[in-house]
Formats: structure tokens, C-alpha cells, sequence
């Protein structure tokens, strides 16, 4: 099984690095897209605890071409080859559907892991839901959000407030609601722009983190170029791990491996 999931992963980043470079660039930038690497993938998969046993029931907001899903179920398995993995992604992208499905099919068949792929906005999903009272609860939540800021008279913005959530960027709409929908104790990685971490723009969106989830983990990068090389992004990026819940501990950071800098 192991062999033929690192086959679906390669097949996986070989997608995306088609992707990246630039067949579907305007697609890709209204969407504010920027495909994982394998290797980021699997490095954040990694960041998740060993898990108890208890079914897993993991949401990828945004999940492209699914790398991100497809690195946690192979981490996780390897590690708790027990495990009882239900994945949910969530992609607005029609024209990505197809390739999202494949994949998923293909871990499937190798795993045995239960998914469903949701073509909607997750924004408008998951605000609906919490309005309703039926929020689904999730145990993991793995994300790389999408990169687009929010205007002040957008639809999003009054989205977000309906729920008493005030977003100044899509990528902190999506983290602040996977805390949402993720249940007590569960646990959220996302790779995100380090700007979020200071500042009067973003102080809303840490207040919601604080008052609902504490920092368990922070990876910082030492290059800002190597990430998303592909796409040729510059902005700096940090991995966090969430837990939805109050206890805090000591953050452990640390610097990427100088080998993949």
C-alpha cells in the first residue's frame, strides 16, 4: 500500500507543477490559487499528533488537486495503519473537479478512505451551516487557503460578519472558519503569509484564533523564495498547528531543513 500511495503523491505533484506553470494562470489567479508542493505537503501533514483511537474525519478547504489530503491519509496511515479516515474537500473550481476526483479515487482504491468532494464555495458552505446550527465537526483540518483580499462592501465581508467574524483576506476567512468547524481538542495546519502575525490589519482575525484555538507549533521558512517557486511567489510563509481549544503550551518553532531551503 505504501509504495502505491508515494505513486499517487508523485503523480500528484507532477499535476501541480503543470499547473504552476501556467496553464490555467488566469484561472488560477481569480481563484487567488497556489498549489502545494509535495514536499510542503508532506511536511505538514507530519505536524499532526499521532492519533487516538477514534475515526478521523479531516476537512481541506480549498483542496485544488488534493496534495494536501492525499499527504495527511499516507502520514497518518503509515503511522496508525488502523486509522478510519473520512476526508471532505471543498472546491469552488469546476475545472479542477475532475482531477480532485481521480485522485481521491486512486487513494481510495490504495487506502480504503472514505471522502467527499463539495464543487461550492467554502466561504458561503460553512457560514451556512454555522447559521443553521449544523456545523459539521471535523477532527483535522489541513489547509493552504487561497491568497485574495476581502473588500470592505464585499459579500464575503458580510459573510463573515453574520457570524461575528471580521476578515480583511480570504485566507484568514477559511483558517477562521475551519476553527470553527473543527470539534474541542482537534487540531488545524495551514501554511499561511507571515503578515497576519503583526500589525492593525490582521489583530482581528488573531483575536479570533486566540479566544478559540492556541498555537501548538510555528514553522518559519528560511528562504522566502523556495516555497512556491513555481507560481513565483516572494511573500514569506509560516506553517502553524492549531488545537481548538484553551490550554496553552510552549510553541515550538523551528526552521525548515537547510536541505529543502
Amino acid at each position: 500500500m505504501e509504495n502505491a500511495l508515494s505513486s499517487i503523491i508523485a503523480s500528484i505533484d507532477a499535476q501541480r507543477a503543470h499547473i504552476s506553470r501556467g496553464v490555467r494562470l488566469l484561472q488560477r489567479e481569480n481563484y487567488g490559487q497556489y498549489f502545494t508542493p509535495h514536499i510542503i505537503s508532506s511536511f505538514m501533514a507530519s505536524f499532526f499528533p499521532v492519533p487516538i483511537e477514534k475515526p478521523i474525519k479531516l476537512l481541506d478547504p480549498g483542496a485544488g488537486i488534493g496534495g494536501l489530503s492525499c499527504a495527511f491519509v499516507m502520514n497518518i496511515l503509515e503511522r496508525s495503519p488502523q486509522s478510519s479516515i473520512q476526508v471532505d474537500c471543498f472546491e469552488i473550481d469546476d475545472l479542477l473537479i475532475p482531477t480532485l476526483s481521480g485522485n481521491l479515487h486512486s487513494i481510495n482504491l490504495s487506502a480504503k478512505v472514505n471522502y467527499s468532494i463539495f464543487n461550492v464555495d467554502f466561504v458561503k458552505s460553512a457560514v451556512n451551516e454555522i447559521l443553521s446550527f449544523e456545523k459539521p465537526i471535523y477532527t483535522h483540518a489541513i489547509l493552504n487557503p487561497p491568497y485574495m483580499k476581502i473588500h470592505s462592501n464585499s459579500e464575503y465581508r458580510r459573510l463573515m460578519s453574520a457570524i461575528d467574524i471580521e476578515v480583511v483576506n480570504l485566507y484568514s476567512a477559511f483558517v477562521s472558519l475551519s476553527v470553527e468547524l473543527v470539534m474541542d481538542n482537534g487540531y488545524i495546519v495551514a501554511i499561511l503569509p507571515r503578515s497576519f502575525c503583526n500589525g492593525v490589519y490582521y489583530r482581528p482575525f488573531r483575536r479570533h484564533l486566540y479566544a478559540n484555538s492556541v498555537i501548538r507549533r510555528i514553522h518559519l521558512f528560511e528562504s522566502r523564495s523556495s516555497i512556491f517557486k513555481d507560481d513565483k511567489v516572494l511573500q514569506e510563509n509560516v506553517i502553524i498547528m492549531l488545537q481548538k481549544t484553551q490550554k496553552t503550551t510552549p510553541v515550538c518553532s523551528q526552521p525548515f531543513p537547510s536541505r529543502i531551503s
